[in-house]
């Protein structure tokens, strides 16, 4: 219930926000939790108490500060036209992430560092696209030798 900045248990009781805590992701970056709690005498004599929780304060959870913009895309990913999209993506860029993966052994970066690791990205990228410009021009001299634009004229 985001207007009341509060969540409902499965019973229908109120979680009322408690706090905030920082949790450290990779990377560097910070995400933000914001934790709710239930009063402990009504969890405790809630008949969905086992299924709920098996906390005697009471239940609790902790959501992140973008729970709703992941619903929010959870919900968009059902539609049918983010499922025209991924398949389209899935056609186009994830074919290149495979290729990277498969054929060109990038599952882990042998580098340290952000700038190390951007660099050996880039190689990798230009090396995918002169490999895509020589298939083109390979594609298009065999086009000319199998099918010539212009036959001799009998005499």
């Amino acid at each position: 219930m985001p207007e009341l900045d509060a969540y409902r248990c499965p019973a229908g009781d109120l979680l009322k926000r408690s706090g905030r805590e920082k949790r450290l992701r990779s990377g560097g970056r910070e995400e933000v939790l914001v934790r709710y709690k239930g009063e402990a005498q009504t969890c405790h004599a809630c008949p969905l108490r086992a299924q709920c929780t098996t906390s005697h304060k009471g239940r609790s959870l902790r959501r992140s500060e973008h729970a709703d913009m992941i619903v929010a895309h959870r919900a968009w990913m059902e539609t049918t036209e983010a499922k025209r999209v991924y398949r389209l993506r899935g056609q186009t860029i994830e074919i290149v992430f495979a290729d990277f993966k498969e054929h060109r052994g990038l599952r882990r970066f042998s580098s340290r560092g952000l700038v190390r690791v951007r660099t050996e990205l880039a190689l990798e990228v230009l090396v995918h696209n002169l490999l895509v410009v020589h298939r083109s021009s390979s594609q298009k001299q065999n086009a000319k030798e199998t099918h010539p634009t212009s036959e001799p004229i009998a005499a």
